[in-house]
């Protein structure tokens, strides 16, 4: 018969060795399988789940152990929104499955990447000080989310869909002081999809020069420019009307320059308004598109139901005197959001 003294002694052997245990396995944690849902229109959750093996039996209850364990979802590219859409969510164990599982949100579309990392942190309380160790393992998943209907996307051929430029103007009100006619162009395979130069995924394109700005920037009494980016009439296209927002992607090369969209409506008397972006105190929200490539903006827009969408445009925003050279603008996926 053991004594109490040997129970003792063979109770600290077998936590000794269980430590030992939980510290090699920490090192172990495996992601063994990460999916996410395909081909979800814009404006739909992702549902991301991952299957994981956590490398072992850990005696969480121990008082001489604290394990902490994440399971954490990024999304890449990250859309640029107001109010921000989460590209970082927590995945949650769900039993029925034994998966862990989390959506992303209201994403725009285009092509994304999720990563999953799995972190598993375990505190050594038998020492001191204490101790710890960290194990972390990541895989990736991509997936698609798809154009609503109604999404100016410029793939029909060499056509603007309706689309033209005007401008520039000073700053935000009517007065046109362009020196030179802008001339919009359809150009393959430069969309924001785009991935090779055979495809025809397309996009319109306004070259900006210094040509058609007037000589003196002293005429541009607000400081700023603005081209407008206009839409064939909305009236009768279903996908445009009831309406909570515009998503649109944009590239360019200009310096400085901020966007903001407007949505032109009429009301049940017949008469026209737009509506634009703002913040919670009624400040309008305008977007800074810094730097070369594509970013996708969402902007949510409140439209009342009563009203009828007849058309949108594309305010661009500038300092005068800052074009230079060969300036360009491209546009591409310009989307209603239910």
């Amino acid at each position: 018969m053991l004594s109490s003294g040997t129970l003792r002694i063979g109770a600290r052997l077998w936590l000794a060795a269980a430590l030992t245990l939980t510290g090699a396995s920490a090192h172990a944690v495996d992601i063994t399988a990460v999916t996410a849902q395909q081909n979800r229109v814009e404006g739909q959750s992702v549902e991301v789940t991952a299957t994981l093996n956590w490398g072992g039996i850990v005696p969480i209850s121990s008082p001489l152990l604290r394990v902490t364990r994440t399971v954490q979802a990024t999304i890449t590219p990250a859309p640029v929104a107001t109010p921000a859409i989460p590209t970082q969510i927590t995945l949650t164990f769900d039993s029925a499955t034994a998966t862990y599982r989390g959506q992303f949100a209201n994403l725009p579309f285009n092509r994304y990447t999720a990563t999953v990392t799995a972190r598993q942190t375990i505190q050594h309380f038998n020492s001191f000080p204490p101790t710890t160790s960290t194990a972390v393992d990541t895989a990736t998943a991509g997936f698609n989310v798809v154009a609503p209907a109604g999404c100016f996307q410029f793939n029909q051929g060499a056509t603007l869909q309706g689309w033209s430029a005007s401008g520039p103007f000073d700053g935000d009100s009517t007065n046109n002081l362009a020196q030179g006619a802008l001339v919009p162009l359809w150009m393959s395979n430069a969309g924001f999809l785009s991935s090779n130069s055979a495809d025809a995924d397309g996009a319109f394109v306004l070259p900006v020069t210094d040509a058609v700005f007037p000589d003196s920037i002293s005429v541009f009494t607000s400081g700023f420019y603005r081209l407008d980016f206009n839409s064939p009439g909305l009236s009768a296209t279903a996908a445009w009307q009831g309406i909570s927002g515009v998503s649109f992607r944009m590239s360019h090369n200009l310096p400085g320059i901020q966007v903001q969209p407007i949505v032109q409506t009429r009301r049940p008397d017949g008469t026209t308004t737009f509506f634009r972006p703002v913040d919670a105190s009624g400040t309008a929200i305008f977007q800074s598109l810094a730097g070369q490539g594509y970013r996708a903006v969402i902007s949510n827009i409140a439209v009342p139901t009563d009203h009828t969408v007849v058309g949108v445009r594309l305010r661009v925003f500038g300092p005068p005197g800052t074009v230079g050279g060969e300036g360009f603008i491209f546009i591409d996926g310009v989307c209603p959001r239910d």
